[in-house]
């Protein structure tokens, strides 16, 4: 339960850090580059849906989300935009 915890390291918040920092160091401000990384990071959610079988318990699509925002964030301060492809 402490590793999945607000401030564990499977937690929403350094999960969704580590995803959006590979994407955010690997691109640099490489507006294609971004974009193809938050692709790729939700591609790999729907792959592990598949997977799963169905739905992804919640603190999945939670961590999912904070990645996004973070990377989203890096692209609009760069002048780009975003399509959520998540439906």
């Amino acid at each position: 339960a402490q590793l999945v915890s607000e401030n564990g390291f499977f937690g929403v918040a350094q999960t969704a850090n580590r995803l959006a920092s590979f994407v955010l160091q690997g691109a640099g401000e490489d507006l294609t580059l971004l974009q193809a990384g938050r692709e790729g990071i939700i591609k790999g959610y729907e792959a592990a849906q598949e997977v799963w079988g169905g739905e992804l318990p919640a603190i999945s699509q939670q961590t999912l989300d904070a990645a996004l925002a973070q990377i989203d964030t890096r692209i609009a301060e760069l002048g780009g935009h975003t399509v959520d492809l998540v439906g």
